[in-house]
């Protein structure tokens, strides 16, 4: 969820649809780094969010936060870590940041206008959250991920297990796993072509999959 746009008709909609589970995006606890990361929402609106979800019921939230962003301090991070054990999610998933090609982030980074954490300062940042967040009660049940006791997110653990699943939406990634293999697929990237393919009569099918060990390419639908 979006911390800038959940209220209580999109949350009314997911819990009759049997939505259980709510993850919000929170990224970092101050408004001027979420500003920095081209966030719409600030720090009130993800502290708002989480109270109207607990107001309505949910019983089981992760948040998702990123680390080393781009002038991001340990200071701030250990504040947002305090934080957000003091909004007592069910999870937490940590995330250093990381570039991906095409998008502006890494555009900046190419021209020089951007300047990523050390390595060293990215490490402790890792270290803090964890050692701080087992402290804290939760659980270091995967890499970047630590839970309360009795919530691990199914979903990383099944890919971990290699169990399938359904990716639902633009840009969603599926696996659909058999004995010894199993296929990958990802529906069209942009919302446009995604409902233009729905709407024309054959599923948004996945572009592109490939087999478990990462063999040829193979067009499929899913």
């Amino acid at each position: 969820c979006n911390p800038g746009t959940l209220d209580h008709e999109k949350l009314r909609v997911m819990q009759s649809a049997g939505v259980n589970r709510l993850s919000f995006g929170v990224q970092a606890m101050q408004d001027s780094l979420l500003e920095g990361i081209g966030r719409g929402y600030k720090c009130d609106d993800a502290r708002r969010c989480l109270d109207l979800a607990r107001q309505t019921g949910v019983q089981n939230i992760n948040i998702d936060l990123i680390f080393a962003l781009p002038g991001q301090t340990l200071e701030q991070w250990q504040q947002t870590l305090e934080t957000i054990i003091w909004l007592s999610p069910e999870h937490i998933s940590t995330y250093n940041l990381t570039l991906s090609y095409g998008t502006q982030f890494y555009d900046w980074w190419e021209n020089g206008d951007l300047k990523l954490a050390e390595n060293d300062l990215e490490a402790k940042m890792y270290q803090y959250a964890i050692t701080r967040l087992t402290d804290a009660g939760y659980q270091h049940y995967e890499i970047s991920n630590l839970c309360r006791s009795g919530f691990p997110s199914r979903h990383t653990v099944g890919y971990w297990q290699g169990h399938s699943y359904l990716g639902i939406g633009a840009g969603s990634h599926s696996y659909a796993s058999t004995p010894g293999w199993g296929w990958r697929g990802v529906h069209f990237t942009h919302p446009t072509p995604y409902r233009d393919a729905g709407f024309s009569g054959p599923r948004p099918a996945a572009d592109r999959c490939s087999d478990a060990d990462g063999g040829a390419d193979k067009v499929a639908n899913l």
